[in-house]
């Protein structure tokens, strides 16, 4: 489960910006915590972020996403290609962005930590903690490593430190100790690559949603007709790639991950350029199955009627693609990161949706959802504690994000909302629409 992430120096976001799942004291809503008795803490199952528009939600996202796609997709060019930091410093040179997450993994506290420029790795750390003692796994400035011996088996030391020698500059070790086939730091490495899901505004598919053909078609058919959509239920029929707008290269990833994944399962759902949801099977001899998704509608007479997912709204697609973060899934546990949570839906949708998502949340549970939103219908104490929601504010070089707990007087009876909008705490779009020329515009 994560614990903190922290980003400094990377997009809109200049100084430190920090979310921590770890909640307060206050006790609302505390039923669904999960609890941690082992360090004495409860963790958040969910926390929602708002903020104008540019204010830097969208960029935290990416800063996480950045930091997950480094740890599990590195190539040489990676850093070059994708490391952006804050462009509105006068003395940038070859600045460096930080990053820090910490997460709650089989009983103990995982920090990871990497610094770095466009061109090289600068620090790396990973450390684990218990109860009693926190210890450092490993420490690298630059191309200079540092084992904890103590921790590490003699086989397992020999290996990294020959691993560290031909680790490149611009490469995370966690990155090359998995690819070397060394399970050394697999528990956090694993949990980038399987538990920690990013969802965008315009996601066309989850690369690690594995279900049954079966189970995908089960799901939506236990939603779907009840989220008013006019659906009746959902049925998949086979097709090929290029009608559900799919590359040879889209089912070649696809078919890759979900081979290492689980080849006796292999079901990721994707939803095609053309606006289809396909699903690309993988089976244990390596051959692939293409299937698409159809849903059935009644007509005035009550006759069913066949439609391509391209044929539905929006609003409906959008549905398919958050469904997965909020249904209980019997596998590994997850933390979905959605960006506009709120896109195309009616507050009312998504306000159900999470609602759902808390009925199932308890002292046991292992599943997040960390959004952001500019609906502000879901900024209620009904729905979210105070700790829960956070918002994002930025002045002229920089972003800022803040926890709705950090105003004391923001009580359970209060109406939080209309503080907000009343600019007591910030957040809020500065417009100025009284000083634009109007002639300029036509008007």
């Amino acid at each position: 489960m994560l614990i903190n992430f922290t980003v400094k120096n990377w997009r809109s976001i200049k100084d430190e910006a920090s979310i921590t799942m770890q909640a307060t004291r206050e006790q609302q809503h505390g039923e669904r915590l999960t609890k941690s008795n082992k360090f004495g803490f409860r963790i958040l199952p969910n926390a929602i972020v708002f903020g104008p528009n540019a204010s830097g939600k969208s960029n935290f996202v990416k800063a996480i996403e950045f930091l997950k796609d480094f740890v599990i997709f590195w190539d040489e060019r990676f850093l070059n290609r994708n490391l952006t930091p804050n462009k509105l410093e006068i003395e940038q040179g070859d600045a460096s962005s930080e990053f820090t997450i910490e997460m709650l993994l089989d009983g103990f506290i995982y920090e990871y930590y990497i610094c770095c420029s466009s061109k090289e790795v600068r620090e790396e750390r990973l450390s684990k903690s218990n109860t009693s003692s926190e210890y450092m796994l490993f420490h690298r400035i630059n191309q200079d490593f540092e084992f904890n011996e103590s921790q590490i088996s003699a086989d397992d030391l020999y290996r990294l430190k020959v691993i560290s020698q031909g680790t490149d500059r611009t490469r995370p070790l966690l990155n090359n100790a998995h690819e070397q086939k060394l399970d050394t730091f697999d528990t956090v490495y694993n949990w980038f690559k399987y538990s920690l899901q990013i969802i965008h505004p315009t996601s066309i598919f989850s690369r690690l949603s594995i279900f049954t053909s079966d189970e995908i078609v089960n799901l939506y058919n236990a939603w779907l007709p009840h989220l008013d959509t006019g659906i009746v239920r959902v049925e998949i029929e086979e097709t090929t790639a290029d009608k559900i707008g799919l590359s040879e290269e889209n089912i070649s990833e696809i078919s890759d991950i979900l081979f290492k994944a689980a080849p006796d399962k292999g079901v990721s759902a994707s939803l095609g350029s053309k606006g289809d949801f396909g699903l690309v099977k993988i089976q244990p001899d390596g051959t692939t199955e293409i299937f698409r998704l159809i849903t059935i509608h009644l007509n005035n007479n009550g006759d069913e009627v066949r439609f391509k997912m391209s044929e539905e709204s929006d609003g409906t697609k959008r549905v398919l693609e958050l469904i997965p973060a909020f249904c209980r899934d019997r596998g590994v546990s997850k933390t979905f990161i959605i960006d506009e949570i709120d896109r195309s839906l009616h507050s009312g949708l998504t306000k159900s949706l999470f609602q759902s998502f808390h009925s199932r949340c308890n002292e046991d549970n292992q599943d997040q959802i960390v959004a952001t939103s500019h609906d502000l219908q879901l900024m209620t104490q009904s729905l979210f504690r105070r700790d829960e929601m956070w918002f994002f504010e930025r002045d002229h070089r920089s972003s800022t994000l803040t926890s709705f707990a950090d105003f004391i007087d923001t009580k359970k009876d209060k109406d939080i909302r209309k503080s907000y909008l009343d600019g007591r705490m910030g957040g809020l779009p500065n417009l100025r629409f009284d000083q634009i020329d109007l002639d300029a515009c036509g008007g």
